[in-house]
């Protein structure tokens, strides 16, 4: 009975059917670095399971309110690190969320 109920939410939380209530927790770690060339930090996200993760990254930012979202592919092998090169500048302030199907959304803000 309890292996029929889990595998039930599994697949509720999978197809969108049930809140994130019942997900584990985003396997991964954010952390900020000084951007080496251009404005802003750099995003650092580290996966905490030896597979790769997709995910939906949302960055909102603190001061004007806009939104910059992209699909990301976190890999184990490596940290996955965002800045201004790849077209994703974050400053102090902003508000970052990881979001995957099968977790709950991973919510950081950066300190100001």
């Amino acid at each position: 009975m309890k292996k029929a109920f889990l595998t039930a939410a599994i697949a509720a939380i999978s197809f969108g059917t049930v809140s994130n209530a019942m997900a584990e927790a985003f396997p991964a770690t954010v952390a900020f670095r000084k951007a080496a060339t251009g404005p802003g930090y750099v995003l650092v996200i580290n996966t905490t399971v030896k597979q790769d993760v997709p995910a939906t990254l949302t960055v909102t930012s603190g001061a004007l309110g806009s939104v910059n979202r992209r699909t990301v592919n976190l890999t184990w092998r490596h940290p996955t690190q965002l800045g201004y090169l790849e077209g994703m500048t974050v400053y102090p302030g902003d508000h970052i969320e990881l979001a995957n199907n099968y977790y709950e959304t991973l919510a950081v803000d950066l300190p100001r």
